[in-house]
């Protein structure tokens, strides 16, 4: 109600795991948990007091490397601020490069190729938590030694 009073939108993300966590699927909620949670906040989103990319209506596909991309301040860019962690390389200065030559690399690229891959096999091989889009959930819930390697 805060949130509400304040005029600020709460932005919740499922838990994704990175850095010291990877690998850790223990920490994502079941499907079940994930439903429970929705419902319970359905009235806030209703309202536009809660939102995020997890939703139960979101887009069906990671907006990394698609839609979407990250440009640093220093020019370089990534595909998502998350997958970065977790082994995408960043592919090229913007600044430098340009946009077009930089976008074209990578949505060309192997790592978000296998990652779409890792994204679907996750889906499939999860079916007691909730579908994803977020490739950074899929990738970064692969145990550390067969994680997607960095691709240079």
């Amino acid at each position: 109600d805060a949130c509400e009073q304040a005029g600020v939108t709460l932005y919740i993300r499922r838990f994704i795991p990175s850095g010291r966590v990877i690998g850790q699927v223990q920490g994502l909620l079941s499907q079940v948990e994930h439903s429970a949670l929705w419902n319970e906040l359905r009235g806030y989103i209703e309202r536009g007091i809660v939102d995020g990319h997890y939703r139960p209506d979101a887009p069906s596909s990671c907006s990394a490397g698609s839609t979407g991309m990250i440009i640093l301040p220093n020019g370089n860019v990534q595909s998502c601020g998350l997958l970065s962690d977790l082994g995408d390389p960043s592919y090229g200065n913007a600044a430098i490069e340009g946009v077009e030559a930089v976008w074209s690399r990578m949505t060309n690229s192997d790592y978000l190729a296998d990652a779409r891959i890792s994204l679907n096999d996750f889906n499939d091989r999860r079916p007691d938590l909730p579908r994803t889009n977020c490739m950074a959930i899929a990738v970064g819930a692969e145990p550390p030694l067969v994680r997607l390697r960095r691709k240079m």
